[in-house]
């Protein structure tokens, strides 16, 4: 498959450890190249933003609806052996589930999740959000397409982008998600085997009151690593566009420096 891969060599005193980050629903690469990307690669890291098949620029968005969550995961490890070593695995939402997927598969330095789909499924959230938007999830489920839901100019800024942020930002972030896989959708609604301790570092980082993922559902993912969750209370669901973004990058920085890289 023929990925966009954005590739910011280190800056300064390079450090050993590439970083490969991995985007969650509707997004692209350009979520964490807005932030996280550079503020890494000034830190000296080599950065790679994925933009997973038929996101971004890799491919037709059209095509994306039947993509099942094997076919991510496989982009990851394309990803991974471009590289050509173990990377640290930053994974947002289900970004986060799928880097998880990836790390129980194979070798990676390190494992970061944000508010991620936990191993368990994302069941809770769906039956949540059918109760608060009964008529918009038919839509989605008559027509087995999401995008009714996740290019809904009323509910898609607060449920990805509350925290705080300015409402243009909310918009200006909006405009740019994609249409997303309902395939995928089917595949995180129930647990995943296997996920667990594999003996390399784990950061797990969520916000309180996300309406996407709640912190519960951080928390249950943190157990099956062994480690405790970190939960921040002003946070929105996308931490790496947050207003506070900054403050996530640097504890995720110091994390990654406490574990040598």
């Amino acid at each position: 498959m023929d990925l966009e891969i954005i590739i910011r060599k280190p800056q300064g005193k390079a450090r050993s450890t590439p970083i490969l980050f991995v985007h969650g629903m509707s997004f692209a690469a350009w979520g964490f190249e807005e932030y996280f990307a550079p503020y890494f690669n000034a830190q000296g890291f080599e950065t790679h933003s994925v933009s997973l098949r038929y996101h971004g620029g890799s491919g037709d968005n059209a095509k994306v609806r039947w993509v099942p969550i094997s076919a991510y995961v496989k982009d990851i490890k394309q990803a991974i052996g471009q590289i050509g070593q173990p990377p640290i695995l930053v994974g947002h939402s289900m970004g986060g589930l799928l880097s998880q997927i990836v790390a129980r598969d194979q070798e990676v330095a390190a494992l970061v999740t944000l508010a991620s789909v936990p191993p368990a499924g994302f069941l809770p959230t769906i039956l949540r959000l059918t109760r608060q938007h009964p008529l918009l999830m038919l839509k989605c489920n008559l027509t087995a397409n999401l995008r009714p839901f996740l290019k809904n100019p009323d509910v898609t800024p607060d449920m990805f982008f509350a925290g705080g942020m300015p409402e243009s930002e909310k918009m200006r972030f909006y405009d740019m998600l994609c249409d997303e896989s309902f395939r995928a959708f089917l595949d995180m609604l129930f647990p995943r085997p296997g996920i667990g301790r594999h003996g390399k570092p784990v950061l797990v980082m969520g916000a309180q009151g996300d309406p996407a993922v709640s912190s519960g559902m951080v928390r249950a993912t943190a157990k099956k690593h062994g480690v405790e969750a970190v939960i921040y209370p002003d946070a929105g669901h996308c931490l790496m566009l947050d207003k506070n973004w900054e403050k996530y990058a640097g504890h995720m920085l110091k994390w990654m420096e406490g574990n040598g890289f």
